[in-house]
């Protein structure tokens, strides 16, 4: 543990005397992790339990298929049945 404490205050030491490199270390890392965490912020977002916290409900955005009727067309306007 002696030498884990050792490290950290060299470390620190070192970074102290650069503020340059420090600034720009920190900085990579936060846009790093930034853009990793980001994917897993929208997954976490749109996820049922929050959207009903967020006053959406659940059929929001869902469309009605029926599996009777398919279209044809370049609009889809011509209905075969």
């Amino acid at each position: 543990m002696g030498n884990l404490w050792n490290d950290i205050k060299h470390s620190l030491h070192l970074l102290t005397k650069n503020p340059g490199f420090t600034f720009a270390a920190v900085a990579a890392l936060a846009l790093g992790i930034g853009a990793a965490e980001e994917p897993l912020r929208k997954t976490f977002l749109s996820a049922p339990a929050v959207r009903k916290v967020l006053g959406e409900t659940a059929d929001e955005g869902l469309i009605e298929v029926d599996p009777g009727v398919s279209t044809i067309g370049i609009n889809g306007n011509q209905k075969v049945r």
